[in-house]
Formats: C-alpha cells, structure tokens, sequence
C-alpha cells in the first residue's frame, strides 16, 4: 500500500490535497510503466520498495516475499533507513535484508487477510518475536514509532508477499486507496515474474535434458532453416560443433544435394501449416562427407507473438546398424552351418541305408 508525501512539491494548480493526489496518480502511472519496462535481471523486490518509498514520503518501507508452501517470509529490500541503517542494524543483530522468519498459522492467515491496515503490534510481533523484546524497544524509540501499516501481495487467491510501511510521530498516511491501487498493481507484476520464473526454470530442465541426451541430436531452426540450436550429441552425430552450426543453415549443413530442394519444400510448409512429414530413417551428411543414418522426427512451435520454430530429433542408428550387420552375418554363417550339418546328416543317412543294402546282400550270397 502507499500513502502520499507530506512533502510533496506544490504544483501551484490547486490545493495541497488535490497536488498530493495528482502526485500519487502520476507514480502510479510511472510505475505501471516500470513494471512493463524491467527485464528479468532486475530486482523486482526493489523497485516495488523504491516506488512505494516514493508515495508514502518520510517513511520506513519493508517489502518481503512469501513462501506459503515452505512458511516462510523474507525481507528483500528496505528504505527509508538513511542515517538510522547502522544503528538499527547493530541493534537487530544483522542486515535485516535477506533474514528470512518462519510463518505459523496465525501470521499467514494474517497477511491473507487482504487489504491495508494499521497493525496492531509492534515490532517485536512484527519481527514475528525473533528480535528480543528490548532491542524491539530500542528500535522502536530510535525510530520514533508511530503507526505500522501492512498489506499482502495477493492475486488470484495467491500471496506473494507484503508491504510494510512504518511511520514515525507527527506523520500519517493519505490517500489509502492509491496506496492499494499500487499494491494491486505490484500483485500483478509479481504473479507474472513467478509465471516467468517458473517458466524460464521448466525451460533451463528441459535445455540441461535435451543438452544430455546421448545419441539423440536435437537441432532447432527457424522456417529459413538458419540454426538456432544445436545440442552436443548433433555435435557428436554430425562432427560440427555447437559454435561451426548456429547462425548456419540446415540444407547447406547435412542435407545430401538430391534432397536440398524437398528439405527447403518441407520446412517452409511446416511453418505455415504446423505439418511434418512422418518419421522416418534418412541418411544425412556428417561434417566429412561420410554419411550418418537416423531415425528423424520433426515438430514446429507456434506462439502468437513470435514466428514458428522447427525442431528436428534424431536418433543416431549407427550402432543399431552396426549390431544388425553383425546380426546379418551371424545369421548367414548359422545357416551356412546349419544346411551343412542337414546335408552331413542326409549323407550319414543315405550311407547307413547304402551299408545295410551291402550286409543284406552279403548275407544272401552267404546262403544264411
């Protein structure tokens, strides 16, 4: 939540509530705008503090996140110490930045609750009684402590996190309602970061398994067929390194030159269509010239906001290869022997029955 200046500038177009006002509208604004503008590098933690410190003028601001499977809160930025940092900071023990405190029933139901308001206690609650009580005290008086207000982060049944706004005597906070506009604002931002930071890891597991799959070459393009991706068993299959491949173009790379024209046929229709032929066994080039034998599948991403990109899986079939050749001639050597020892045994056969013709005869000349 945020409060406005008691100090802010008069604008000379009206009364000091009307400028204080318009002034909380134009941060709000500027911030809407910063939460679009900030790349993934930054600290989103920090410029919710910075804007809040912002509206709500001479005020300390506490801004932390929450992980509400784990219970656990932790201060991520602070402001509005100033001259105060080192003294609080030697009365608390540490850097309250980074300290993180385990959450109990009570206190998540507390910061569930939604909405600004005053809290009830002081800083020995507020630091969930992991301060001793008289450092609270300390705190307290060095800060000349008025009010403490409070309002979580929340979005679609989500907390996030809260923000703490502590005010010293003779100051209090105006224009609640833009203090929980900014809030709602800050929810938003902070739903989105978590959806992209989930994102952003899920892809990081899936690059670190496509990066580990062994004999399985993994290649992605766009419909030009110019890489963008090349996996270390491609380096290992085709004998080009990750470095020698991107930036060139797959039909140059390893597509034997009576296939170049179906190849360049197919990707363009691919992205157009989403459609890919079958998998199939072809028999590409390596970076020597000699050829590879694969078992090839292809699949194209679509995603509104960005042109489609191919992905080719190939299974290295070498080996497979390999193992059913040396299958092959075994098999060809097995019956080889076997017509032998059938012929050897017809033979033995024929000389059995051509040795009893021979006693038979023997025995009739005999007269017995």
């Amino acid at each position: 939540m945020v409060a406005a200046y008691d100090d802010t500038p008069d604008c000379g177009c009206g009364g000091e509530k009307e400028n204080n006002y318009l002034y909380c509208m134009k941060i709000l604004s500027e911030t809407a705008i910063g939460f679009v503008e900030l790349s993934p590098e930054d600290d989103l933690y920090a410029f919710i503090g910075k804007q809040l410190k912002k509206l709500t003028g001479e005020s300390i601001v506490v801004v932390n996140s929450v992980d509400s499977e784990a219970s656990v809160i932790c201060t991520r930025t602070v402001h509005g110490l100033g001259r105060l940092k080192e003294q609080i900071v030697e009365l608390m023990g540490r850097n309250p930045v980074g300290v993180t405190y385990d959450l109990d029933d009570e206190a998540l139901s507390y910061l569930n609750d939604g909405g600004l308001k005053q809290y009830p206690g002081g800083l020995y609650g507020l630091f969930l009684e992991t301060v001793p009580r008289q450092a609270c005290h300390a705190l307290e008086k060095l800060c000349d402590l008025n009010k403490i207000y409070t309002m979580g982060f929340i979005k679609g049944g989500v907390l996030f996190g809260n923000a703490i706004i502590i005010l010293s005597k003779g100051r209090e906070l105006r224009n609640p309602e833009i203090i929980e506009l900014f809030v709602k604002q800050a929810s938003i931002a902070l739903q989105r970061k978590q959806a992209e930071d989930a994102l952003h890891e899920s892809e990081n597991r899936f690059r670190i398994l496509l990066e580990n799959l062994p004999n399985v070459a993994v290649r992605g393009y766009r419909s030009d067929g110019v890489i963008h991706y090349w996996n270390k068993a491609s380096e290992t299959v085709y004998g080009y390194s990750a470095q020698e491949a991107v930036g060139k173009n797959i039909v140059d790379l390893i597509i034997p030159s009576e296939m170049k024209d179906d190849v360049r046929e197919i990707l363009k229709r691919g992205a157009e269509t989403g459609e890919m032929p079958h998998a199939s066994e072809l028999l590409l080039l390596r970076k020597d010239k000699s050829t590879v034998c694969v078992f090839s599948s292809n699949i194209v991403l679509k995603q509104s906001s960005r042109e489609p990109e191919l992905f080719c899986v190939d299974v290295n079939l070498t080996q497979l290869k390999y193992a059913e050749k040396k299958l092959r001639i075994k098999m060809d050597e097995l019956e080889k022997f076997n017509k032998l020892m059938v012929g050897r045994e017809l033979r033995m056969i024929e000389l059995k029955k051509r040795v009893k013709e021979l006693e038979d005869e023997l025995k009739s000349k005999n007269g017995t």
